[in-house]
């Protein structure tokens, strides 16, 4: 039949329609609440610059924990192997 025309993804509903199943629901939300709709967008899914500087702050910040604690791990488990080692010899 043809490619959506909004989705470009998936097959359209018939041939006299121009969009899938999914993009025709949503184009019939858009028109029942409109500026709602705008707005939800926007305040859920849509970010300002402060609120991006925010989240890669904040991931950055996981990043680096997640590494300090990685190497710390791997430093015990050095200190671990030398002290067995230390406790092995007669």
């Amino acid at each position: 039949m043809g490619l959506c025309y909004y989705c470009e993804e998936r097959e359209r509903e018939s041939w006299g329609s121009y969009y899938c199943a999914e993009c025709k629901r949503l184009q019939r939300v858009l028109k029942l609440y409109n500026t709602d709709v705008y707005e939800a967008v926007e305040n859920l899914f849509l970010r300002n610059k402060k609120q991006q500087n925010f989240k890669l702050q904040n991931e950055l910040k996981k990043k680096l924990n997640d590494e300090i604690k990685e190497h710390e791990k791997k430093e015990v488990e050095e200190e671990k192997k030398e002290y067995n080692l230390r406790k092995k010899k007669p």
